[in-house]
């Protein structure tokens, strides 16, 4: 009778079984951990920038955006999120050779007028943010309340100026507040670049409920940190 060679002693035997039992075991653990690890953070905080778009038919213009958020997660497919946003838009135009006119008539001549109307723009929001992850990419949207606030200041600076009436050659300046109440809709992705960085793209709509005719539009891009894992 032929007895074939055992390919692996006994030790060598031992250490394979035990390799393989590490291989099936192992897994288990580490598919744990990653599972853990691809929910979205309990806490985090963003900022970021981007455009908005008043809708207003008065206000045709595009002004940059910054913002900031803090997001707590209350399970793993709901947050709630409070955030601040700002934008400013500046305009200047520049009259030359403008005929000043009183309630009779011409009363003198200004050289040169220079304007600037300047606007700010400033959201507080809550949200309530519905959450959905694939792989490293989350994607999130819903809505809450707010409140929107505007100022405008408006300018004019009076140079080579004659006029009958001194007060007519005087520079001048305008400050109007407005603030309402507010409703709004969001959402975007964040697609997470480090174990605690992410980076994110949102879409967000905001409507006063005092007009909602001046209603925005704000895109953005900016970046998350996981604070509590």
């Amino acid at each position: 009778m032929t007895w074939c060679r055992p390919i692996l002693s006994p030790r060598a035997t031992t250490t394979a079984v035990w390799a393989v039992v590490v291989l099936l075991g192992g897994p288990a653990p580490l598919s744990a951990q990653s599972s853990a690890s691809r929910e979205p953070p309990r806490l985090s905080v963003a900022a970021g920038a981007g455009l908005v778009q008043p809708l207003h038919a008065d206000l045709d213009f595009t002004a940059g955006l910054w913002e900031v958020s803090l997001r707590g997660r209350l399970s793993p497919r709901v947050a709630i999120e409070g955030g601040f946003g700002e934008w400013r838009h500046t305009r200047k135009r520049e009259r030359r050779d403008v005929p000043l006119l009183g309630p009779t008539g011409p009363i003198g001549h200004a050289g040169r007028i220079a304007e600037r109307t300047a606007r700010t723009g400033r959201s507080f929001e809550v949200n309530m943010v519905a959450l959905g992850r694939l792989g490293r990419v989350t994607a999130f949207g819903g809505g809450g309340a707010g409140a929107l606030t505007m100022r405008r200041t408006f300018t004019a600076d009076v140079s080579d100026c004659v006029s009958s009436v001194p007060q007519a050659c005087s520079n001048s300046r305008s400050v109007f507040t407005s603030a309402s109440l507010a409703f709004q809709g969001v959402g975007g992705i964040d697609v997470a670049v480090a174990s605690r960085a992410s980076v994110y793209g949102q879409f967000r709509f905001v409507a006063p409920t005092r007009d909602v005719g001046s209603s925005e539009i704000r895109v953005s891009v900016g970046a998350r940190i996981a604070v509590v894992r």
